[in-house]
């Protein structure tokens, strides 16, 4: 893949911040703005170990998202070459930030989870259809790039830490230019 040079010199800006960068295709024409990854490490939702051990995955990925975007830049890293994520109280967690959670299927996420919503936006964009959901994986990441207003992660938005969030207007305006920008609150 080839990343734009605005790119490649933001995300090493970001690796010496540690700032959050985003997930998806950065070379695609749409860029989502999220409020702020949803992650539940104090176990909000009373679940189970797995659930919680997937947070705490999940967290530690949006902290050294710069860091994988690095790797992916300097080893020229392409979805194909991505491994399936697989799932289970016995595997490992592993993500990239081109294609997290890859081979992901609609039907391990909750009805109102982002994105599943996210996908639904995609398959109606994309193929203005909604009838093949339930039948095929997450994949919205190959048309769609997302990134957080704010940099600090939360369960839920009243808990969030807010401070970070005017510095993420400007780094969302100098990351890439996408011809489309969804603000998804």
């Amino acid at each position: 893949m080839e990343y734009q040079q605005i790119f490649v010199k933001n995300t090493s800006e970001c690796k010496k911040t540690e700032t959050y960068i985003g997930t998806g295709n950065p070379n695609s024409k749409i860029l989502i703005i999220g409020k702020e990854t949803a992650t539940d490490i104090e176990n909000k939702a009373n679940r189970d170990e797995h659930y919680v051990k997937f947070q705490i995955e999940n967290l530690q990925d949006f902290k050294e998202n710069a860091v994988k975007w690095d790797l992916n830049i300097k080893n020229n890293v392409v979805v194909n070459s991505i491994p399936n994520w697989i799932g289970g109280k016995d595997s490992p967690l592993t993500s990239n930030p081109l294609f997290p959670y890859k081979s992901l299927h609609p039907t391990e996420l909750k009805e109102g989870q982002t994105w599943r919503k996210y996908q639904k936006l995609h398959d109606l964009i994309f193929l203005n259809d909604l009838s093949s959901l339930k039948e095929k994986e997450i994949d919205f990441h190959n048309n769609f790039f997302l990134t957080e207003m704010n940099s600090s992660p939360a369960k839920f938005t009243k808990d969030a830490n807010k401070s970070g969030i005017p510095s993420r207007k400007f780094f969302s305006k100098k990351v890439i230019s996408f011809k489309v920008l969804l603000l998804l609150f």
